[in-house]
């Protein structure tokens, strides 16, 4: 797990787009979010659970008193026992409480940045830190990296499409196209909040297709209950591998069959997400929603649902 999840990072982020700490990166997507940075950490509230609460002081405490380079090496020499069942059980539980607080406090808790200016100090980089725990964690468990995927997604769920629409863009020889597709949420899995749908119309956006996808809008956006019948945005590239990534191109297999894009309208699919960072500024962070493709199992992340049967033909979870 934690090869793939560098193989992912290395070559997703470098082929869509550009991430940076410190600044916004252009991106070439359809759907781009922002959030604002927290004004005041950790990001408590009063409907979090005592165990949510408890784990983001015990984290921000960690993060104002000791450097990143000697959480990395804690974390680097964390074995498989009861501390790492422990911290699992519990970025389990903070993630799925509310996934965009989360990455809300990791894109406010750089200490690195020459543009933040922030009110506290932290001497760790949440930003780095918790995916090197996912990582250790995901190689830790040795259950083929289940553990790992399912920690590192910040979103899954049952859902049914109700439209879909393409980008193309010819002078990206990579991944020239990208679909994002408008689902409703059938049940809620992991991620108990979701991003508040962008403004524009899918219809509207069909319609103007020539003007509207020329360029990218970011959206402000907010975390709404992941309930059943909420809207759930993600997109994704034809041109991703279903497979494991690795450093060759194209991608094959890619998520694509013979009757077009992996995810058509009207299918039904449990979806495995993870929140994409596109960067930030002195204000805002700016991410998009996308399948935690090329780390983990045969199906892009997406795995189709037929007649109420989810399709793992390869029995990537072990489950028959």
């Amino acid at each position: 797990m934690r090869l793939h999840n560098r193989i992912l990072v290395s070559v997703a982020l470098i082929v869509l787009f550009a991430t940076t700490a410190a600044a916004q990166a252009r991106y070439t997507g359809i759907m781009e979010y922002s959030l604002p940075l927290l004004t005041s950490v950790p990001p408590l509230d009063s409907t979090q659970p005592s165990d949510v609460a408890s784990a983001y002081l015990w984290a921000d405490e960690l993060m104002r008193t000791t450097k990143w380079v000697s959480i990395n090496h804690w974390i680097g020499n964390l074995g498989y026992g009861d501390t790492m069942k422990f911290l699992a059980k519990m970025l389990y539980e903070v993630s799925d409480n509310n996934p965009l607080s989360l990455y809300q406090w990791q894109i406010s808790g750089n200490p690195n940045s020459v543009s933040q200016h922030l009110a506290w100090n932290y001497l760790g980089f949440p930003a780095q830190e918790v995916p090197m725990l996912v990582n250790q964690i995901g190689a830790g468990m040795s259950d083929t990296g289940r553990t790992g995927f399912i920690l590192a997604c910040d979103l899954i769920a049952d859902v049914s499409v109700s439209d879909t629409i393409l980008k193309n863009d010819p002078t990206d020889k990579i991944t020239p196209d990208i679909v994002m597709a408008q689902a409703t949420i059938l049940d809620e899995i992991k991620g108990q909040k979701v991003p508040y749908c962008i403004g524009a119309g899918m219809r509207t956006r069909k319609n103007n297709s020539n003007q509207a996808l020329s360029y990218t809008t970011v959206w402000p956006t907010h975390a709404v209950a992941a309930d059943t019948g909420t809207c759930l945005q993600f997109e994704y590239s034809p041109e991703w591998s279903q497979g494991l990534a690795g450093d060759e191109l194209p991608f094959w297999p890619a998520l694509s069959d013979s009757t077009g894009p992996w995810v058509k309208m009207g299918g039904e699919y449990i979806v495995f997400l993870r929140i994409a960072g596109i960067g930030s500024d002195a204000s805002s962070g700016y991410f998009s929603i996308q399948p935690y493709w090329g780390v983990f199992g045969t199906q892009g992340a997406m795995y189709k649902v037929i007649g109420g049967i989810v399709q793992d033909p390869k029995d990537d979870f072990g489950i028959g």
